[in-house]
């Protein structure tokens, strides 16, 4: 795999009632928070062993969680800084390019995204695309990198609605960005989406494992 990709997540600070709030009606506030903290840990111990990872942040690095994460990776930390989340990723997509490094960008919803993945994701970039999306079920995606950036692709969008990855797709087009779409991805958001949770493996995902243990009567 490629010394130069670095892979950023994007992670709210985890707090109950603050995160996986489409969830809440379904599993209540404990149960959504410690989904969230334990889709988080299994991200970062997976990819630990195959990646540079950067966690970034919406609070303080010396908050016990974001310290818990940086301790079992050996990631870095960077605050984000934008007024919405398209300036917050191009923010970090500029980052790593100033750095000589290759940008990927995933959210902490997708326990799909693996150490097998970004080896897919780094072989399309080898093979000359200047980037490589991997969309999710709720028309949004999981996953992006780019060799070559464009301030459109974080622009002029409708985060958060089904339209996102079409959108970015477009304007990779309009801006001559060579690119490749991967097969989909579930993001972990909704209801309807937890039973994908009972398909992954179980050695990959430890925390998740105890999470379903704990509370797979709720849905």
């Amino acid at each position: 795999m490629s010394s130069a990709i670095v892979v950023q997540v994007f992670a709210r600070y985890p707090r109950p009632g603050q995160v996986k709030s489409r969830l809440i009606p379904s599993l209540g506030e404990v149960a959504a928070y410690e989904l969230q903290l334990a889709m988080l840990d299994d991200l970062f111990n997976r990819l630990s062993s195959c990646c540079a990872l950067e966690l970034w942040g919406t609070e303080s690095p010396t908050l016990p969680h974001y310290q818990h994460l940086l301790a079992i990776s050996g990631g870095r930390f960077q605050l984000q800084q934008g007024a919405d989340l398209g300036e917050r990723m191009e923010t970090a997509v500029d980052s790593a390019h100033r750095n000589g490094e290759i940008p990927l960008l995933i959210g902490a919803d997708c326990p799909q995204i693996d150490c097998a993945l970004v080896a897919q994701i780094d072989a399309r970039l080898n093979r000359g695309a200047q980037a490589v999306m991997v969309p999710a079920n709720d028309g949004g995606y999981v996953a992006l990198a780019l060799q070559r950036s464009h301030h459109s692709l974080f622009h002029d969008i409708a985060w958060g609605t089904a339209t996102v990855a079409e959108k970015t797709r477009q304007a990779m087009q309009r801006c001559s960005i060579e690119h490749e779409v991967l097969a989909e991805c579930t993001d972990i958001d909704t209801a309807a989406d937890l039973p994908s949770l009972d398909d992954l493996p179980a050695m990959e995902n430890p925390a998740l494992q105890r999470w379903l243990e704990q509370y797979r009567g709720l849905y």
